[in-house]
């Protein structure tokens, strides 16, 4: 019964046979995905509007409640800002909104579409969003990553593989700038990355912990030092599983989750092999990688993207191989 408690939104996988069996035609997957990347582009104006009034008059119009984005101007005490200094940080809508930028980004990636005056603006504001809003690092480097993965493919075929090696080196020679702009090991956000190398020390072990099954779904009220690791000062932050990304996953669900993870891979190569929509799906690909870092798409707010990622992937691959035209 505990278990089941901690662990019902896990349930929510089941989306993904959901959205197969009553949403597989050609103009539903284009419906969804154009109302998920709408739904982001007015939310990431919102947002946008929301900065701008605050550093106008000091307010924010989005404080609902507790329990919605809570804001407050205690946030600037810490300038943790890594392009403007003083704009006031609001991730908790950055996992929606990065879902719906990728959304775009595959949209935009269709040869037959033209990139219309709307897309560019729609392109922008969600940008600007995960840029100077959330500014979430591993949401930052993995729109880089998708934004050259687009210009790649829009890139003449011949001239691809040139530029793909000329991006690798200049993100080989320019790495260690990019680690400290982002506060990798350096500033005042460079705490979280270094507690992440703490987590893995402590994590890693459990996995084959309680027979191979892992930590488990314990209760915080009865196993909190069990879950978020044995403390001697105030200094340091508990532990979390969702801040080493999959591998908190593997602590948690033990050897079942190694298996689950090899089992899911296995299929996702065979979809990519088989496909006729390889760029697409790699970008995707690209989405569920970066995201398994440290950010978990197991946790209880990001998990609803990753039935609608595999709903993507199935789609774009069947659809792809029957030749029809589906983003």
């Amino acid at each position: 019964m505990g278990t089941g408690r901690l662990s019902y939104y896990y349930f929510i996988i089941i989306l993904y046979y959901f959205l197969l069996y009553y949403f597989f035609s050609t103009k539903n997957i284009h419906f969804l995905a154009s109302t998920i990347r709408l739904i982001g582009v007015i939310y990431s104006g919102i947002l946008i509007i929301q900065i701008l009034l605050y550093l106008k008059t000091g307010t924010f119009f989005l404080n609902t409640s507790s329990t919605g984005l809570n804001l407050s101007s205690n946030i600037l005490d810490n300038d943790t800002t890594i392009f403007i200094s003083g704009i006031p940080r609001i991730q908790q809508p950055a996992d929606f909104i990065m879902f719906s930028f990728l959304i775009t980004n595959i949209e935009m990636s269709n040869k037959k579409q033209r990139i219309s005056f709307k897309n560019i603006i729609f392109y922008v504001l969600q940008l600007s969003y995960l840029l100077f809003i959330s500014q979430t690092r591993m949401y930052i480097i993995l729109s880089a990553l998708i934004i050259l993965l687009l210009v790649l493919y829009k890139i003449n075929s011949r001239k691809r593989i040139f530029w793909g090696i000329l991006m690798l080196v200049g993100i080989g020679i320019f790495h260690k700038y990019i680690l400290y702009k982002f506060g990798f090991f350096s500033e005042n956000r460079s705490a979280s990355t270094l507690i992440r190398f703490d987590e893995l020390q402590y994590y890693i072990p459990k996995i084959f912990s309680n027979h191979g099954f892992g930590i488990g779904f314990a209760d915080d009220m009865e196993y909190y030092f069990l879950n978020h690791g044995t403390f001697y000062n105030a200094d340091v932050s508990s532990f979390y599983f969702d801040d080493i990304g999959i591998m908190g996953n593997m602590a948690q669900l033990g050897i079942l989750g190694i298996m689950s993870i090899i089992v899911l891979i296995y299929y996702l190569m065979n979809f990519y092999l088989k496909s006729n929509n390889k760029i697409i799906i790699l970008f995707i690909y690209l989405y569920l990688f970066v995201t398994s870092i440290s950010l978990s798409v197991l946790n209880v707010q990001r998990i609803i993207y990753l039935p609608l990622t595999l709903y993507f992937v199935t789609s774009l691959f069947k659809q792809g191989n029957n030749n029809n035209d589906v983003l």
